[in-house]
């Protein structure tokens, strides 16, 4: 009863928007923080369940023992041997029941069993019981299990493809998502990864072919200029960031050795930030966006000798990017050399599409160096 009326639901086009914000962003939100529940609890928790729904639905005691797997690989019984004996030396959650739950009797797993069920079933369930439960951490006992134990395709992201871009980026604005963002930018992104062309002849698949048609041979003119203003602000800025965090750390330990104890231990992180101008944040998404982007340049604590800074240093302001991503064939077409930061803000980070990047000015990139004493 519960699967098929979750199944209408999930089927109406117009409810989709409205589950959005179930699915994708509470979903992955509450997986995201399995630390923060008791692995033993959690099973407690899911053995009541499982037993309540024995005579009533095989479908929930189906999706509970599938819950389960996931904190039983947590409870780590094999590297844990005092918790191996309170269970009796217990390997399956058949075996975990008696010692978790005071409603298991004799013969109950003979007279109930389970069932297989597939990805779909488990997260249209999901969907069902989020929306009945206020309890926050049944929440993430339930998410942080489900997640886990669908194949690794569809561990809360392929599934997002159901989705519109609109949707997706209006869940980026409202619950500032990470994993939502690395969605959509590794979407985007899969458009440009043709520096490397796959040889097409007649024995290619054909859908091998249409996706090689599909890949554009270079970015645009206008897409280039702009990456390489927005290097070259990079490489400005890393130099800066570079000197500012030398000269600190030099007057700090100088102060120190001065004896002012006050400072004997320091940490300095030189980062480059990405922040909106006052009228571009009506543009709430990449303001959004803008918060997650930040790159460490450099960091030194009252432990750094001036060599070992100086050494590191030097070698940063003559590192460029030589890897196989998306911007590679700008070095190989356009001879440009791209430096750390603008690899990893605007690939490695996987926060920005390119039409992104398209609107980030050279005076958003700014230094920020902070201090810990």
């Amino acid at each position: 009863m519960i699967r098929s009326s979750v199944k209408e639901l999930m089927c109406e086009d117009a409810r989709l928007e409205e589950l959005m914000n179930i699915p994708i962003s509470e979903i992955l939100h509450y997986r995201d923080m399995a630390d923060f529940v008791d692995p033993e609890e959690a099973l407690r928790f899911l053995a009541d369940r499982i037993i309540e729904n024995c005579g009533v639905s095989l479908g929930m005691r189906g999706f509970y023992g599938y819950c389960a797997s996931y904190w039983e690989e947590k409870l780590d019984l094999e590297n844990n041997p005092s918790l191996s004996e309170k269970y009796h030396g217990a390997e399956t959650f058949a075996q975990f029941l008696p010692y978790l739950s005071d409603k298991f009797y004799e013969g109950l797993l003979d007279e109930f069993d389970s069932c297989a069920m597939d990805d779909a079933e488990l997260r249209d369930i999901l969907v069902s019981q989020l929306g009945q439960e206020d309890d926050e951490k049944i929440k993430i006992i339930l998410c942080a299990g489900i997640c886990h134990c669908m194949s690794w395709a569809n561990r809360g992201v392929r599934w997002l493809d159901q989705y519109s871009k609109e949707a997706i980026e209006q869940g980026i604005i409202n619950f500032e998502n990470k994993t939502l963002i690395h969605y959509r930018q590794y979407d985007d992104f899969q458009r440009y990864r043709s520096w490397q062309h796959i040889k097409v002849n007649s024995d290619t698949p054909k859908c091998l072919r249409r996706l090689v048609e599909r890949w554009p041979d270079e970015f645009t003119d206008e897409e280039v200029a702009h990456f390489i203003v927005l290097n070259d602000r990079l490489v400005e800025l890393q130099h800066d960031v570079m000197d500012q965090v030398k000269v600190i750390t030099a007057n700090l330990q100088e102060q120190i050795s001065k004896g002012f104890h006050q400072y004997d231990t320091f940490h300095i992180n030189g980062y480059i930030i990405v922040e909106l101008y006052e009228e571009d944040v009506e543009n709430e998404l990449l303001e959004t966006l803008c918060q997650f982007a930040h790159y460490n340049v450099i960091q030194a604590n009252d432990n750094t000798s001036p060599q070992r800074l100086t050494d590191e240093i030097n070698e940063e302001r003559h590192w460029y990017a030589n890897w196989g991503g998306a911007f590679h064939q700008l070095e190989k077409s356009h001879g440009l050399k791209l430096c750390r930061a603008f690899r990893y803000l605007f690939e490695e980070a996987k926060i920005f599409t390119i039409s992104d990047i398209m609107k980030i000015k050279p005076e958003m990139l700014l230094p920020d160096v902070k201090i810990n004493i």
